[in-house]
């Protein structure tokens, strides 16, 4: 059975008919203009997007009767934030509530779903929240009804792409990863996704080239490439950056790029700096990802992924089964036969509790009986016992334990507080031993607190030329990372931040070193 993906794009509608993972037909519909302000597809528009497609399929005699819908980020509330454990009966409502911290709608407004995953260093649950406006899934059911087709599956385009790397069993499951996806020839949107093992810890999407405003298409056509390239570099930055601050425990290992490998020689100087910094860079492989080559287009592999949409990604957020729930009506009960089975049961049950209750009050009077003895005894030995200052004498057996316990963990807080010393002196010794003249530092943070080792230090470095100013910021790191006794301490050391400022007038580059235990 064939396959149908439609990917409906901030200006551009991609359709993927497959035959297995074998591509069919492939159809690209140019839209300008069809946005509305509130997100998604303006109703005026419907109509007009409804015949454009219907004059596609007929045209390929495309005549599958269902398909995966894939939507731009735009369309989409995606949050990721922590919370404590819960029972998992109390985390759905957890979840609603916590949520309306992060967006600006009501939760009555939106159909959503949840996923959740234990975060076993940190003790708690990682929360991917997806959503979507009621209004704008209600347009985009319209348009699939209208064209006779069934919708199977409705997902975010960049989760979307996550197959590509299962189909190419590229990147593997473990560690943190990050996944830029870019056209820069499309007008479409680049998606920016890290992965935790798997888990999204962090999704931004950004439009390239040109807006959704009116008159921004001829704009678009004129960019030249080296200018397209430099917002690339600095999207990518940004994106990168705005994560670090976001997640500053949790460092990415990997980036992955699925772009059009043409623009891999123009890019190379710039996945240097990325290299430099201790980021492990990687192109997808398309050719062994779709086991063909094909022209690059990143609308035509999300229209082609969310067509694979029965393949799992591990990824479980359903927004048509939330949509169900909330439209479905409750069905009453006959009351012929049942009523009369429900009588039954209500007699045999009072008789079953009345022999119940009569059992335990057998049980416990019998056990009074047996106990009284006892607590006369214990009265006599309470009576005896030697008194001390720091202990009452009439404390029960429970409460002896509790001082026992109170007294060992104060006795294991100052064996960790001894083993955990730090002495700076040596390290204070080496730092200015490896620092540049032309590095002077503001500020160096030491935290030894909770099993946690930590020094941040913050500076600035003047040269008169940004390159050279940061070619001495990893420098220093290189020679920290080089001496073993700085990295006896620290075993993780990472620029946190880089950016130039002007300083008592002089632009210079102010940067934030990090070093883990």
């Amino acid at each position: 059975m064939n396959k149908l993906g439609i990917y409906f794009g901030s200006r551009l509608i991609s359709i993927a008919e497959l035959k297995g993972r074998q591509l069919l037909n492939n159809i690209e519909i140019t839209l300008p203009a069809i946005a509305s302000d509130t997100g998604g597809i303006a109703p005026s528009d419907e109509a007009q997007i409804v015949t454009l497609i219907k004059e596609q399929l007929v045209k390929k005699k495309i005549e599958v009767k269902e398909a995966a819908v894939a939507l731009s980020g735009k369309d989409f509330i995606i949050r990721n934030f922590e919370m404590g454990l819960l029972p998992r009966e109390e985390l759905a409502n957890a979840v609603n509530f916590e949520v309306r911290k992060y967006i600006p709608f009501k939760t009555e407004e939106l159909i959503a779903d949840f996923q959740y995953k234990l975060d076993r260093t940190a003790q708690k649950n990682r929360i991917l929240f997806v959503a979507i406006k009621k209004e704008i899934l209600d347009r985009y059911l319209s348009i699939i009804n209208k064209l006779g087709l069934k919708i199977t599956a409705l997902e975010y385009s960049a989760f979307s792409i996550l197959r590509l790397l299962k189909l190419g069993n590229v990147g593997g499951q473990k560690g943190i990863k990050g996944i830029f996806s870019a056209d820069l020839v499309e007008s479409d949107e680049i998606n920016f996704v890290v992965l935790e093992n798997g888990f999204p810890l962090f999704s931004r999407d950004v439009v390239l080239i040109g807006s959704n405003a009116p008159g921004e298409e001829a704009k678009a056509a004129v960019e030249e490439p080296a200018a397209i390239l430099e917002k690339l570099k600095r999207e990518i930055r940004i994106s990168m950056d705005y994560y670090d601050r976001t997640l500053p425990l949790k460092s990415i290992d990997k980036m992955l790029f699925v772009m059009d490998r043409n623009y891999q020689a123009e890019l190379e100087g710039f996945f240097t700096f990325i290299r430099d910094i201790g980021l492990a860079l990687q192109f997808v492989d398309l050719k062994r990802c779709l086991g063909r080559s094909l022209p690059f287009s990143l609308a035509f592999l999300k229209s082609y992924t969310v067509a694979l949409s029965n393949i799992n990604t591990g990824l479980r957020p359903d927004l048509l089964k939330a949509r169900e729930k909330t439209v479905k009506k409750v069905v009453a009960v006959p009351q012929t036969k049942a009523g009369v089975f429900l009588a039954q049961l209500k007699s045999e049950y009072s008789k079953a509790l009345m022999v119940a209750i009569v059992i335990c009050l057998a049980v416990y009077y019998f056990g009074i009986s047996r106990l009284a003895p006892l607590e006369k005894e214990l009265k006599k030995i309470t009576a005896v016992r030697p008194s001390l200052a720091t202990i009452k004498a009439n404390a029960n057996y429970d409460q002896l334990v509790s001082i026992n316990v109170d007294y060992r963990n104060k006795i294991t807080a100052l064996d960790e507080l001894l083993k955990r010393k730090v002495y700076v002196t040596e390290l204070l010794d080496i730092i200015p031993r490896v620092t540049p003249s032309s590095m002077r530092f503001s500020e160096l943070v030491l935290n030894n607190e909770d099993k946690k080792r930590e020094l941040l230090l913050c500076g600035i470095v003047y040269l008169g030329d940004t390159n050279q100013e940061m070619d001495a910021v990893n420098s220093f790191v290189k020679a920290l990372k080089a001496n073993p006794a700085f990295t006896r301490h620290f075993k993780e050391i990472s620029v946190v931040s880089i950016n130039h400022e002007q300083v008592f007038g002089k632009a210079t580059t102010v940067f934030v070193i990090n070093c883990k235990k």
